[in-house]
């Protein structure tokens, strides 16, 4: 989907990171020092699968929050609306939600800035307007929509191992146009207020003519992120940094000796991988979410500013407006609003290999000490 395409470089950084945790519990569960009898206790096994799991949990949703929601709020938001006023601005009992000093105060909006500014204010903000679990709107669709996309790349791919990652990327792009329906409808879904998701995703889908419209900008972002990732990949066999078999996508060869062409060549891999992400891969994503914010429902009511008709180049439908045009999509989005959005991008990055890497440390260090103290017991024994 187009903004998890967006925090590619940072997800696949901490995924490199985090891809020996589970060799690492095997290893922690074999005999040692050729004792069959010495096998890890179910607890320690517990402790490091319960590790395991929080870790993935954790960067699963920073992924989809910092790495999709947000970005996706700030892409569409106006850098300068000339008025916001949040509909529904007083509770039941009649007290304004948006009171300076309450709860519900949004900071980013009017003259102090976007609310996307900051990743801070946009989780207050949505937080605010749709509850604690506003952060993770749109979620039920992207599930659906990562287990449809996951079975049709294995039909489209008619069995092509992982080693045939050109036939498998033809594969994933037929896949992303056919699910043009679920983009349009999880960015729909992200962009409105609460108050326009009551209904179950499945009837919120936008009709056929509606969302045909976004078919070349889901395509177009599609092709951007397999370029950007492609290209550093097939740069990485040609340099032997990487190599390639029918069970893993890629693997790093003689990890523990690298020689000093090898880091070269790796640091250089990602220099390319970032520049492709941010030249082709970001400009594309960006084009795809503000397409299908255009073909949004004049009803129904965004939970950030959003002009509606893109600087005049948007009409009503009614009087036979459209869709925005992809490059319009583009070079709408201003210089501003760019910088902000990689101010985010950045600070999301950051945190995911922070996170990442605590985890491994935490891992490493519960392996060691469980070594530790099974040394110590045997040497007791």
């Amino acid at each position: 989907m187009s903004s998890a395409a967006i925090s590619a470089a940072a997800h696949h950084l901490v995924k490199r990171a985090v891809s020996g945790v589970p060799q690492a519990i095997s290893i922690a569960g074999q005999p040692k020092n050729g004792d069959d009898s010495k096998e890890a206790s179910p607890v320690v096994l517990a402790v490091l699968v319960a590790t395991m799991l929080a870790g993935a949990l954790a960067m699963g949703a920073l992924h989809y929050t910092l790495g999709m929601v947000v970005p996706a709020l700030a892409i569409v938001e106006d850098s300068q609306p000339a008025v916001y006023v949040p509909i529904d601005g007083e509770d039941d009992d009649g007290v304004p939600k948006n009171t300076p000093g309450s709860a519900t105060d949004l900071e980013g909006t009017g003259p102090q800035g976007p609310i996307t500014a900051k990743i801070r204010t946009t989780l207050k903000h949505l937080r605010a307007r749709g509850g604690f679990w506003a952060p993770f709107r749109g979620l039920a669709v992207f599930i659906f929509y990562f287990f449809c996309r996951g079975i049709l790349i294995s039909i489209f791919s008619l069995g092509a191992s992982y080693s045939h990652i050109f036939a498998r990327a033809l594969a994933t792009i037929a896949a992303d146009v056919a699910l043009t329906a679920l983009s349009v409808t999880w960015i729909h879904t992200v962009i409105s207020e609460p108050s326009a998701n009551a209904r179950v995703f499945w009837k919120r889908i936008p009709a056929f003519r509606t969302w045909k419209k976004v078919v070349p900008a889901v395509a177009l972002q599609s092709v951007a992120s397999h370029i950007a990732f492609l290209v550093p990949l097939y740069l990485g066999i040609a340099l032997h940094s990487f190599r390639m078999d029918d069970d893993s996508l890629t693997k790093l060869p003689q990890l523990g000796k690298p020689s000093a062409g090898t880091a070269a060549g790796s640091v250089g891999i990602f220099l390319l991988t970032l520049a492709l992400t941010v030249l082709i891969d970001i400009p594309a994503s960006v084009a795809l979410v503000r397409v299908a914010a255009s073909a949004l429902s004049p009803d129904v009511d965004t939970i950030v500013p959003f002009d509606r008709t893109f600087n005049g180049k948007v009409g009503p439908a009614i009087l036979g407006g459209g869709c925005l045009g992809l490059l319009e999509a583009w070079k709408g989005f201003t210089w501003p609003s760019r910088v902000r959005l990689m101010k985010l991008l950045a600070k999301y990055f950051a945190i995911s290999v922070a996170v990442g890497a605590a985890f491994v440390v935490i891992f490493a260090a519960e392996i060691i000490s469980f070594s530790t103290k099974t040394k110590l017991v045997d040497g007791k024994n």
